[in-house]
């Protein structure tokens, strides 16, 4: 699966790589799996976003609103409105 979500300032990659694999795993474990790979990696894709606009590969941060609203833009779905959005435990 090959998917790509915008920046808003391309910055330093550092950490990037980490943040498409927590952005994937997160999805796995939405749901008790039940999120199809598509979404696993578009979620992937927007969390790397954020590590990309900032400098280092842990000075980046965003939150629940932010994030769903990202994945939206960038893909057109209603991402929190289908169940999947990012939630706080």
């Amino acid at each position: 699966v090959d998917e790509e979500a915008r920046c808003v300032d391309e910055g330093d990659p550092t950490g990037v790589g980490d943040a498409v694999r927590a952005g994937y795993m997160r999805g796995m474990t939405l749901r008790s799996g039940r999120v199809d790979h598509e979404v696993c990696a578009r979620m992937g894709a927007v969390a790397a976003t954020y590590a990309l606009e900032h400098l280092g590969g842990q000075s980046h941060a965003f939150t629940v609103a932010e994030f769903n609203s990202r994945y939206e833009s960038n893909f057109g779905a209603n991402f929190s409105g289908s169940g999947l959005g990012f939630q706080h435990s």
